[in-house]
């Protein structure tokens, strides 16, 4: 089973900060959080991204 993590990264600093925004079960919906977070951000240092995590399932 596959999750899907959206972070927004800071792609500024010498190391990499990021912040997880949330963990998704359908791929389309982390895809709609991560469009409505790229038009909020003005500060072009950050980056929104999907992370794809395989789950086992117990």
């Amino acid at each position: 089973m596959k999750i899907y993590r959206v972070v927004i990264m800071d792609k500024c600093d010498n190391y990499v900060e990021y912040d997880v925004v949330g963990y998704f079960l359908h791929k389309k919906t982390a895809e709609k959080v991560v469009e409505k977070i790229r038009k909020g951000l003005k500060n072009r240092c950050y980056e929104v991204c999907i992370d794809e995590i395989e789950v086992n399932e117990e």
